[in-house]
């Protein structure tokens, strides 16, 4: 397998007269709506944990709680229902206003993710378990890249780290089935950031990045979504991509999140519950909607 470093200087001047880009297709930049998102994502975590009659004290406290709502994902994905998605709205419009003057840059957005880590370690049997290196391509996320929120929590220890590879393989972006197969898409790296409270961390589906949890770490909450850039980047061809997970709404949907468009949720959390008892997958999938 040959590896090159053409695609990836490709992917830089994909990115280079955007703000804050510097060396790297990543940055880190302070949050000016932290306080606002956390205020936010601690109701909507109340508001789960009552619909299956627990209360919300603080993260670390209930975190035993919110890993056993039925509507978590192994990942940690706290998806969005029925009893949710009001506030669920309010949360999305203010990720899109702390974009500030990136926003004008992008075309397209996937639907917002809310991501609760516990702190403790996990089995790496998961294929696509987040401790492992992996860039978000291998699990069949096709957008540019994926801007990401620091939300509350324990960082420090139980945080996320960012990788550059030095060289990279001509099938680099695709779906992987399991992020270990990824080892041999790359050659060497280097560290170029870490996971920060109150910050919006952006980066390009070239960097490589992987969750860590030290001995007695504690939990912590943060957001993720994947996007497009309004200009067209022809330093990539994705193999396999995953167009029934990842769907992408244009971004001034998210601009008028709660003015013109609401993102709708067709299932209650006890729905949930239901339906996994009774083994069955399928549901109606949640998309904007025109108020």
């Amino acid at each position: 397998m040959k590896f090159s470093k053409k695609l990836i200087n490709q992917r830089f001047l994909f990115y280079k007269n955007l703000p804050y880009i510097k060396k790297h297709p990543f940055f880190s930049i302070r949050n000016k709506f932290a306080n606002e998102l956390e205020a936010l994502v601690q109701v909507y975590l109340s508001q789960n944990l009552i619909s299956i009659g627990k209360r919300f004290k603080d993260l670390n406290s209930s975190i035993d709680d919110i890993m056993k709502l039925p509507n978590i994902t192994p990942g940690g994905i706290v998806v969005p229902k029925i009893e949710t998605q009001l506030i669920y709205n309010a949360i999305a419009s203010y990720c899109y206003k702390s974009l500030g003057d990136f926003s004008k840059y992008t075309k397209s957005f996937a639907p917002v993710t809310i991501r609760v880590k516990s702190g403790k370690i996990k089995s790496p049997d998961r294929p696509y378990e987040t401790s492992k290196l992996h860039s978000d391509a291998w699990v069949g996320m096709f957008g540019d890249g994926i801007i990401s929120f620091g939300i509350m929590g324990d960082f420090k220890n139980n945080g996320v780290e960012f990788f550059m590879p030095n060289l990279i393989s001509a099938d680099y972006f695709g779906k992987l089935s399991n992020y270990d197969e990824g080892i041999n898409k790359f050659k060497g790296l280097k560290e170029i950031g870490r996971y920060k409270k109150g910050f919006i961390h952006l980066f390009d589906n070239i960097v490589l990045h992987k969750t860590m949890s030290k001995k007695n770490s504690l939990p912590r909450v943060s957001i993720d979504f994947g996007f497009f850039l309004k200009k067209k980047n022809k330093a990539s061809k994705f193999f396999n991509a995953d167009i029934k997970r990842y769907r992408f709404d244009k971004a001034d949907v998210y601009n008028e999140c709660g003015n013109k468009f609401y993102y709708k949720t067709f299932e209650t959390i006890t729905q949930t519950k239901l339906r996994l008892i009774n083994g069955k997958k399928k549901v109606k999938v949640p998309r904007f909607v025109k108020i």
